[in-house]
């Protein structure tokens, strides 16, 4: 599955170069792009790179998970006990 998706995203990457091809697009620029994009460009003082953009996306999930499981414990744990100490 692993080496299929790789597979493909190579594929996919050969055909795009290969569509610039004509209009005089080398391999050169196209990685350029694409290094630029993983790594980091700038705007203004802001640096802005697709990694960082997903471990912070990353963190969200984890910090929403995180969250969602305290707020399940506290409703079937301590929220259930004082509901039944009230009554």
């Amino acid at each position: 599955m692993l080496l299929s998706g790789i597979l493909r995203i190579l594929l996919i990457a050969s055909a795009v170069i290969s569509l610039l091809a004509p209009w005089d697009v080398s391999t050169g620029d196209v990685t350029g792009l694409v290094r630029q994009a993983i790594f980091g460009f700038k705007i203004g003082s802001f640096t802005f790179s697709l990694s960082d953009i997903v471990l912070a996306l990353m963190i969200f999930i984890v910090g929403l998970a995180v969250t969602r499981a305290m707020q399940r414990w506290l409703e079937r744990g301590i929220c259930r006990i004082q509901d039944s100490t009230w009554g």
